[in-house]
């Protein structure tokens, strides 16, 4: 990097640290240089608590030696290429550090105290890719539908030649989203690609055996599939409950539906916190139009109906949970469920109506391939060959149009990062093994949900035979 390069302004906060561009500078050594590019925007840094950027560097060397096997692997993947101690912060770089770093700040640290407590952190050197999608669209009121159709055809490749091909490696990145995918667009805006950062929570399984054991107290987050919560032993029990009070005849869905959003509001959210669930809940209410999908506006159905599903379709005849089955679809649904949430930025539209084609069919692709499929694999070449139907419409479309993008409601425009919800999550785990298991019910939501199963009679559990009794403990009758 240029020995002249007093760093530069923080541009992004999470759970992780903060990030800056230019990139701060190390105390010791210098990093690669590509000639090629600037020497001021070669690099952007990433300043993280020393322990979590060994962590992270760690990973990223483990994860990038896997991905050097998938051809032109530097197209789709940006990685960290140096860790180092940085040196003290510039009044540049102090500049945006207490507006944007909103997680340092949280715990104490600021632009004027900062340099102090350099000895606690280190900063990761990382290519510059560009700017995240997500911030693109939040920064872009208009985008041509030529652009639109150049950033569908990146990440049309991104999904067929980096992330299948990442999957096949058995690794999985986890934490796919607008925010993880870096957009750089040259200046004729024709040349766009696509690359995907961030591994923190990335993970190598070999085999679905091992989703229960890697997965397992993962809290609800929105570019995951809503049944990564299935995992947890709450939601197991929960589970083989439901089967033991109903048999494959009377077990409909909306009785499901009824059953896991009572659990969800009175058990499940209380003991392990919150995670995504309002950000969810505005995804939905951004999917489904309310005059044909009247339910999915009602807090939690969308998260609700998916699990039903999956309660329904993995049921064994041996009247347990198919947790092999289920592992399996899980596995192959989590980054391709996260890489259609990489669209979700372009629903947000100001001035168009429901039948705006880009719209209709970005809301065709999340309804068709994310909800529809919640008990299946996702069909990936359909997928692909949806997105490439989009990009046949706009060649017909005036060239001229644009997509008007809106800016995301004030109460998400900053996502609480998984990073952080996991860490909460595994704490209020550890502290609710004390709770009681009672927890009331909420009267208001049982309103929203008596509508949903109106006129469905609850029938009675199974009963034993004369002269025994059911043991829950065992799932069994027996002799009194």
């Amino acid at each position: 990097m240029s020995k002249n390069q007093y760093g530069g302004d923080a541009i992004a906060s999470g759970g992780f640290g903060c990030v800056f561009r230019p990139a701060l500078k190390c105390r010791t050594g210098s990093v690669p240089h590509d000639a090629t590019l600037n020497a001021d925007t070669e690099y952007v840094s990433k300043l993280l608590y020393t322990q979590d950027a060994k962590d992270e560097m760690a990973e990223s060397n483990s994860f990038g030696k896997t991905l050097q096997l998938i051809k032109d692997y530097e197209k789709y993947f940006i990685f960290p290429i140096k860790r180092c101690k940085p040196k003290p912060l510039t009044k540049d770089d102090h500049r945006e550090f207490d507006s944007v770093c909103s997680k340092l700040v949280s715990n104490g640290y600021s632009s004027l105290n900062i340099n102090k407590y350099l000895d606690d952190f280190r900063i990761l050197m990382i290519p510059n890719g560009g700017i995240d999608l997500n911030m693109f669209c939040e920064k872009n009121s208009k985008i041509s539908y030529d652009l639109f159709k150049n950033i569908n055809t990146s990440l049309i490749d991104l999904l067929e030649n980096g992330i299948v091909k990442m999957n096949k490696l058995h690794l999985y990145h986890l934490d796919l989203k607008a925010h993880n995918v870096m957009l750089d667009i040259d200046n004729t805006r024709d040349n766009v690609y696509t690359k995907i950062i961030d591994w923190g929570l990335s993970q190598k399984i070999k085999s679905s055996k091992n989703v229960y054991n890697q997965l397992k107290g993962r809290p609800l987050q929105f570019n995951l599939p809503p049944s990564i919560i299935l995992l947890s032993n709450s939601f197991l029990d929960f589970i083989h409950d439901l089967y033991d009070d109903y048999d494959t005849v009377t077990l409909t869905r909306d009785i499901v539906i009824d059953h896991v959003m009572k659990h969800l509001s009175n058990k499940y959210f209380k003991s392990f916190g919150n995670g995504h669930r309002d950000y969810i809940n505005y995804m939905s209410r951004i999917i489904f139009d309310k005059t044909t999908h009247q339910n999915y506006h009602i807090k939690d159905y969308f998260i609700a109906s998916y699990i039903s599903d999956i309660i329904l379709e993995y049921r064994k005849p041996s009247n347990s949970f198919d947790k092999s089955r289920f592992s399996k679809t899980l596995l192959s649904n989590c980054d391709i469920w996260g890489f259609l949430i990489t669209y979700l930025p372009f629903m947000k539209v100001d001035n168009m109506d429901n039948q705006d084609s880009i719209k209709h069919d970005i809301r065709e692709l999340f309804i068709n391939y994310m909800v529809k499929y919640s008990s299946k694999t996702i069909p990936i070449n359909d997928v692909i060959m949806h997105l490439h139907g989009i990009n046949q419409k706009l060649k017909l479309s005036n060239k001229t149009s644009h997509i008007l993008v809106s800016k995301t409601p004030k109460r998400f425009s900053n996502i609480v990062s998984t990073e952080t919800i996991i860490k909460k999550h595994s704490a209020k785990t550890k502290k609710n093994k004390m709770l009681s298991n009672t927890v009331s019910e909420s009267p208001g939501l049982m309103k929203k949900i008596a509508l949903l199963v109106n006129n469905v009679k609850k029938t009675k559990r199974r009963r034993c035979p004369n002269g025994t009794r059911y043991n829950r403990l065992t799932r069994k009758c027996e002799t009194k």
